[in-house]
């Protein structure tokens, strides 16, 4: 049997794993420390006003012990297991970049997703965003690509859509998880042909 592991590399990012039929076999989420709030002046429309922001840095540990529960799900069964890790870069918006620290952290996290698909020996596809979502995204207009991850993964997965909400608090579901889950359809039927 063939799994497929879909893997949103961002700090709130999240991790979806799916068999050969589609079904969605495990979530996981939450890849970060919160290590307090932070603050600083606002850009943009609150320009010059003082925010505060979540301070938060990746958890290296649960980002490896993830790779691993599935990389030994996987092997004890000899399921042949491959991965989807988004590609990340830094961004620049309508003129925009992205800021040095923030770029630093997306790369970074980026990078211990690598290693540890490395460490487990986990082939994996490594595509832009744009190349997943075009599959996905076509009929579904007018809403940002946060919005159509959730509409289409609930489309998809009808019978699973409590499990993309993370929390019992929550309210809506969490378009990291959405997307995670879309990765892995999206490797699921580029090996399936």
């Amino acid at each position: 049997m063939k799994i497929f592991m879909g893997i949103d590399p961002g700090q709130d990012g999240a991790v979806a794993v799916i068999n050969e039929k589609g079904k969605i076999l495990k979530i996981y989420f939450r890849f970060y420390i919160d290590i307090g709030k932070r603050k600083r002046v606002a850009k943009g429309k609150q320009k010059g006003e003082m925010k505060t922001y979540a301070n938060k840095i990746h958890n290296e540990r649960k980002i490896m012990d993830s790779v691993n529960a599935v990389s030994n799900y996987c092997s004890g069964r000899n399921y042949e297991l491959k991965a989807c890790l988004e590609k990340q870069q830094a961004m620049k918006i309508a003129g925009i970049s992205q800021g040095i620290s923030s770029a630093f952290k997306t790369g970074s996290g980026y990078g211990l997703w690598r290693m540890a698909l490395m460490c487990a020996a986990i082939p994996y596809e490594n595509p832009m965003p744009r190349s997943w979502q075009k599959d996905f995204f076509q009929g579904v207009g007018g809403l940002d690509t946060k919005e159509k991850s959730v509409i289409v993964a609930e489309r998809l997965f009808p019978n699973d859509c409590k499990r993309f909400i993370p929390t019992k608090r929550s309210r809506k579901a969490n378009h990291n998880i959405t997307d995670a889950v879309l990765m892995a359809e999206w490797l699921r039927r580029k090996e399936n042909g």
